[in-house]
């Protein structure tokens, strides 16, 4: 049984420029492509700001 995880994601604060704002965030590796899992956990995947 698969337990719920919880994830962080550490981008600082945002700055003039705009970084440390998550725009988008999601999972990867979800899904098995063959019949064999490519690792014990899912990756994450976010897109920050930049300006």
């Amino acid at each position: 049984m698969d337990r719920p995880r919880l994830d962080y994601i550490l981008v600082g604060w945002p700055r003039d420029m705009g970084f440390g704002t998550v725009t988008a965030c999601g999972l990867a590796g979800t899904k098995r492509v063959t019949d064999k899992q490519a690792g014990d956990h899912d990756g994450v995947v976010v897109d920050l700001t930049r300006g």
